[in-house]
């Protein structure tokens, strides 16, 4: 399964302040290194899945095991360039 880094996409998406991007997105900017990536509150580098649809993951079973989704909290709201999902467990979860 090809997997990319948010790095690019993520910070091209995020195009408000690093400050403003704290507040209004549910996701952090994290330095390592000179490399930039995306986080969710535990530092958590994120990710995204190729197959993935708009509204939809395809990251089921194995794959999600592997790399668990960023669940959104109940009443999470869409914002900027981050909408919610509902996967087909019923869980909510964070998508591009």
């Amino acid at each position: 399964m090809t997997r990319t880094l948010f790095v690019s996409l993520g910070l091209a998406l995020l195009s408000t302040s690093l400050a403003e991007a704290k507040t209004m997105s549910p996701a952090a900017v994290a330095t390592v290194g000179q490399h930039k990536l995306l986080t969710d509150a535990d530092g958590q580098s994120l990710y995204t899945f190729d197959k993935d649809q708009p509204g939809k993951s395809e990251c089921t079973l194995l794959c999600a095991l592997a790399w668990p989704p960023f669940e959104a909290p109940a009443g999470a709201k869409a914002s900027g360039p981050w909408s919610i999902v509902t996967r087909p467990t019923g869980v909510t979860q964070w998508g591009l």
